[in-house]
């Protein structure tokens, strides 16, 4: 199986959208901090997913879910 295909097959068993599990992937140095981002994000990592998912914006953040969230909601607890 592809990095593609693990990301995607990771992305299915989180709930979370494909472009939010890239991008969380492309940041972590390991599966683990994956996880770790995934769980107890920073403001300044949701921001970073945020921006990066939503292609600054020419996705709307509220169809893209981070589990049972969508970014949009998630972004409303960011400092």
């Amino acid at each position: 199986m592809n990095n593609s295909q693990n990301i995607e097959t990771w992305a299915d068993s989180h709930e979370t959208a494909i472009e939010i599990a890239n991008v969380i992937f492309e940041m972590a140095d390991s599966n683990d901090d994956a996880e770790r981002i995934w769980q107890n994000p920073t403001d300044s990592e949701i921001l970073e997913i945020w921006k990066k998912a939503t292609h600054g914006e020419l996705l709307n953040a509220s169809d893209l879910f981070w589990g049972v969230d969508s970014l949009d909601e998630i972004m409303e607890n960011v400092k």
